[in-house]
């Protein structure tokens, strides 16, 4: 995994969000804490558009939000645990408890399809997913996330 995409600091473990909402406000938060997005609300804003176009949230608890926008500076990935399971609408109907953020700068050509491809093709093992919820700490979750090759 390339460090300017994922690094430690770009793990978060929520206590306070108990919506999408206040979830996707956690993520524009970091991002902008991190200097990948110009502008939070901008990003926030950018997640809630992509979320009503089709649902991010995946199965076993985990959803990968993002946004392409002309606010996002450079590509990223937000790994955020929440201690609440959060209602997401996700496909298998199961509430949220891992978000994988995403920072899609606008002009990024195909750097978001190559991420979003390698996040999903690895959602497809049980031992990823698994390794994503039951992470207590951030060098055990950053592991999970450096393994993947983009």
């Amino acid at each position: 995994m390339d460090k300017s995409v994922f690094d430690r600091h770009h793990i978060q473990f929520d206590t306070e969000a108990k919506t999408q909402k206040e979830a996707f406000h956690v993520i524009a938060h970091a991002a902008y804490e991190a200097g990948f997005v110009k502008n939070e609300n901008a990003y926030f804003e950018g997640m809630c558009e992509r979320e009503k176009e089709a649902t991010t949230g995946f199965q076993d608890g985990i959803a990968i939000p993002h946004s392409k926008h002309a606010t996002c500076i450079k590509p990223g990935i937000f790994l955020v645990k929440f201690e609440h399971p959060i209602a997401w609408n996700a496909l298998d109907g199961e509430p949220v408890q891992v978000a994988l953020g995403l920072t899609i700068p606008e002009d990024g050509g195909d750097v978001h399809l190559r991420i979003l491809s390698k996040l999903a093709r690895k959602m497809i093992s049980e031992e990823f997913r698994t390794a994503l919820k039951t992470g207590t700490d951030v060098e055990a979750l950053y592991e999970v996330i450096a393994a993947v090759e983009l």
